[in-house]
């Protein structure tokens, strides 16, 4: 075992062996220059190199800069199978699925020339072989999910749209959000997880019109769950669990347009107006702001009315079946 702090760049390519097959490569982010480095390596070598690439495919890592688009359209035109993992954390580089390299270093300039960043070169089998298993069981895991692998057409699509947001629209407030990829389950299924928040004032207008918005911002990023319920003022009971149905977002200072751009029929469009204009009328928005907006169907009502111990502030995430089990309390995941 060796472990890497500067120098990463030149320290993680000196660690590419003299015989190379496959190269697995898991980082969250990735840029041009680190690709042009790495196909510039690969090209010394007389056979051919299989590479896979899991990343993530997000429109605003694209538009700030986090990630690079133009990098992931270079590993595609060479040949390179790249699949998009959303909620992907992990920095791993797996040689000839042997010889592992993990850390905190995503695939980038700044990862690997700048930041504080460190990785541990594991050369042994009995310290590689657990992480090579788990890479080639992350890889299978978004195989089966779906079809993940990133195509020539998507990121020419994804090309066109970066194209005509960029110039009109500050990166903090980008009115719509792309992100594509696999998502999979880690410890606990989506689909027994229900999120709950405090509704507050809204709760009349969820009930009327089945809708919930909340602002795009810090304190809002919610996991992804197929269900949600609303704590009511005073001690937080909960009185119907939601399907989420549909989830998008709208620029507050031009709802009205972006409504009619919306893939929804003309009903959903109709009831989400007369949310937006009721709720305008007393709760109301801060206008600036893009809000995410959640389009529900009613899926069970909790007779039971169960409630937290101590009804704080904030999301909280419990178990369908703990929430329907008849308990007057219920305990967070």
């Amino acid at each position: 075992m060796k472990v890497l702090s500067s120098d990463l760049k030149q320290q993680l390519f000196n660690e590419f062996p003299q015989m190379l097959s496959s190269l697995i490569i898991v980082s969250p982010y990735i840029s041009l220059w680190t690709i042009e480095q790495l196909l510039e390596k690969i090209q010394k070598y007389n056979e051919p190199v299989k590479i896979t690439v899991i990343t993530t495919f997000e429109r605003n890592n694209f538009l700030n800069g986090a990630s690079s688009l133009e990098a992931i359209q270079l590993l595609v035109k060479n040949d390179i199978q790249v699949y998009a993992l959303n909620n992907l954390h992990t920095k791993a580089y797996i040689f000839n699925d042997s010889k592992c390299i993990v850390g905190s270093a995503n695939f980038t300039r700044n990862g690997l020339l700048f930041n504080h960043e460190l990785l541990i070169v594991l050369d042994q089998v009995h310290d590689s072989e657990p992480i090579v298993e788990y890479t080639h069981k992350l890889l299978d895991d978004i195989q089966k999910n779906g079809d993940w692998l990133i195509t020539e057409d998507l990121i020419k699509i994804e090309l066109d749209a970066l194209q005509e947001i960029s110039p009109r629209v500050d990166v903090e407030q980008v009115p719509t959000k792309f992100i594509w990829g696999a998502n999979l389950d880690t410890q606990i299924q989506s689909q027994n997880i229900v999120l709950s928040i405090p509704a507050g004032d809204t709760i009349h207008l969820i009930e009327s019109f089945h809708i919930h918005a909340h602002p795009v911002k810090k304190g809002y990023n919610y996991k992804e769950t197929d269900f949600i319920t609303f704590r009511r003022n005073k001690g937080g009971i909960m009185t119907n669990v939601y399907k989420i149905h549909q989830k998008f977002e709208l620029d507050m200072e031009e709802w009205q347009d972006s409504i009619n751009t919306l893939p929804i029929s003309s009903v959903l469009k109709k009831n989400l107006s007369n949310y937006i204009l009721n709720r305008w009328k007393g709760f109301g928005f801060e206008q600036t702001l893009t809000y995410k907006f959640y389009i529900l169907e009613e899926h069970t009502i909790l007779n039971n009315e169960p409630r937290p111990e101590i009804n704080n502030t904030g999301n909280r995430y419990y178990d369908l079946k703990h929430l329907m089990d008849g308990n007057p309390y219920v305990y967070t995941l």
